[in-house]
C-alpha cells in the first residue's frame, strides 16, 4: 500500500518551506497556497489575504455580541469593509485576475456581511436607521460600478480598468485609515488600550503581501493602496509600542486610562 502510494504520488519540483509553529489567522491563505503552488510562477508564490484584511480594528463585533449593544459605534467601517470587498471582486474579474484578487475577497464579502448582520441585530433603532442609510448608499455605489464595469464600460479597456481601480484604491485607503481614530484617542488618553495590536500587525502583513503581488504584476492600483496601508498599520503599531515601552518606563501614560471603553481595552491592549 505504501509502495503504491509512493509510486503514484508526484514529487514536488521545489522544496516545501518549513511550516512555522504558530501563525496568525491571516496567514492561512498564504500557507495554503504555498503548498498548492509548487509549480506556479513566482508571482503566485503566496496568496495574500483579502484586500484589505476583513477584520475591523479591535474586533468590535465580538464586543457587540458580548455586550448585546452597539453602543456609540458607527456602522460606516462595517459598510466600508463590505463595499471594499465587492469592488475588489469586480476588479479581479474584470482584469482576469480571478485568483488571487477576486477569490480571496469573497472572504471579505462574507465576513463584511457577517459584521453587518451582527451590528443590525444589536443596534438600537437610531443606529439601525443609520446602518440602513449607509448600506443603501454603498449598495447603490456597488451596483452602479458593476453596471459600468460589465454592462456599460468605457470604449477603452484601460480607461475602465483605471476608473475601477481608482475606486478600489480610494475605498481601500479609507478602510486602512479608519483605525487612525483609535490612534488619536490613544494620544489623547496617553494609553495604548484603544489600539488593536493584532489588527496593526496583521494589517501590515496583509499590506506587504499585496504590495508584493502588485509589484510582481506591475499593477499600481494594487500596490499603491497596499503601501499606504502598510505605512498606516505600522504607525498604529509604533504608537502602541511607544505607550507600552517608552512612556511606561518614563512613568507617563499611567493615569489616563479611565476613559477607555472596556471592550477596546480588552481587545486592543494586546
Amino acid at each position: 500500500m505504501r509502495g503504491r502510494y509512493t509510486q503514484h504520488t508526484p514529487r514536488p519540483s521545489l522544496p516545501l518551506p518549513p511550516l512555522p509553529l504558530s501563525l496568525p489567522p491571516s496567514s492561512a491563505h498564504s500557507i495554503a497556497y504555498i503548498y498548492s503552488a509548487r509549480r506556479k510562477t513566482a508571482c503566485y508564490a503566496f496568496s495574500p489575504p483579502p484586500h484589505p484584511l476583513p477584520l475591523p480594528p479591535s474586533n468590535p463585533h465580538i464586543a457587540i455580541k458580548r455586550s448585546h449593544t452597539t453602543g456609540d459605534r458607527s456602522p460606516l467601517l462595517f459598510v466600508a469593509i463590505w463595499t471594499n470587498a465587492c469592488l475588489w471582486i469586480f476588479y479581479g474579474i474584470f482584469t482576469h485576475a480571478v485568483h488571487p484578487i477576486a477569490t480571496t475577497n469573497i472572504t471579505g464579502f462574507l465576513s463584511g456581511s457577517y459584521f453587518l448582520s451582527i451590528f443590525h441585530t444589536y443596534a438600537p433603532p437610531l443606529a439601525k436607521t443609520r446602518l440602513a442609510q449607509a448600506f443603501t448608499l454603498a449598495a447603490s455605489l456597488v451596483t452602479f460600478i458593476g453596471i459600468y464595469a460589465f454592462i456599460l464600460p468605457s470604449p477603452s479597456y484601460s480607461t475602465t480598468k483605471d476608473n475601477l481601480g481608482a475606486m478600489c484604491c480610494l475605498v481601500t485607503i479609507s478602510v486602512y485609515a479608519a483605525p487612525l481614530s483609535s490612534v488619536l484617542r490613544a494620544l489623547q488618553l496617553q494609553s495604548n488600550k484603544p489600539i488593536s495590536l493584532f489588527f496593526a500587525l496583521v494589517g501590515t502583513l496583509n499590506s506587504v503581501l499585496w504590495s508584493g503581488y502588485g509589484l510582481l504584476t506591475n499593477d499600481p492600483w494594487v500596490y499603491v493602496p497596499s503601501v499606504i496601508g502598510a505605512v498606516l498599520s505600522l504607525a498604529q503599531a509604533a504608537v502602541f509600542f511607544w505607550f507600552a515601552v517608552v512612556v511606561r518606563e518614563g512613568g507617563g501614560g499611567g493615569g489616563k486610562d479611565e476613559g477607555v471603553d472596556s471592550d477596546e481595552g480588552d481587545e486592543g491592549g494586546g
